[in-house]
């Protein structure tokens, strides 16, 4: 029971670090585009801001469908999987265990990307930032998807157990 106690500290304080991360970008991103617009009726130029939404556009993405997927809120197809009675959770786990196995593919495949990218040092065209900030969204992003598709599947277990 300690050790479970532990992981559930550990998961809320996890959840508690990304939704505040995801509501930062969320805002900046919306404060980023304000600028952008203000910057094109005053015929100031402010080609900085949309390379800084760019690079914020995959971790928003990728953070937010983890969160989706933990909390069970991504489009599914519940007119099927209300017809389908007892079967709906096996479809669900199968569900969350592609999604795991995409996961995994954005951590091995994106590692390699940034492997490259990390020995030419490529700069963004025009803040010149290290391209790596916007290619480590991918493994961080698929490492959240991953713990979030498990934890579901523990979820769909247990609510299957408690049915029993």
């Amino acid at each position: 029971m300690i050790l479970r106690d532990k992981i559930i500290k550990i998961n809320r304080f996890m959840d508690f670090l990304i939704d505040r991360f995801l509501a930062t970008l969320i805002i900046l991103f919306a404060l980023l585009i304000n600028i952008s617009i203000l910057g094109r009726l005053i015929h100031f130029p402010t080609p900085w801001v949309e390379e800084l939404c760019v690079f914020s556009l995959p971790w928003i993405g990728l953070l937010g469908f983890a969160r989706a997927i933990e909390d069970n809120e991504t489009i599914a197809i519940t007119a099927l999987l209300d017809k389908m009675g007892r079967f709906a959770p096996i479809v669900k786990i199968f569900n969350n265990v592609i999604t795991i196995v995409i996961g995994s593919f954005l951590i091995y495949y994106s590692y390699f990307k940034i492997i490259k990218v990390l020995g030419s040092m490529s700069l963004s065209s025009i803040p010149s930032l290290n391209m790596n900030i916007f290619y480590y969204s991918l493994p961080v992003g698929g490492f959240f998807i991953i713990t979030a598709s498990i934890k579901q599947i523990f979820k769909i277990l247990s609510e299957k157990e408690t049915t029993e």
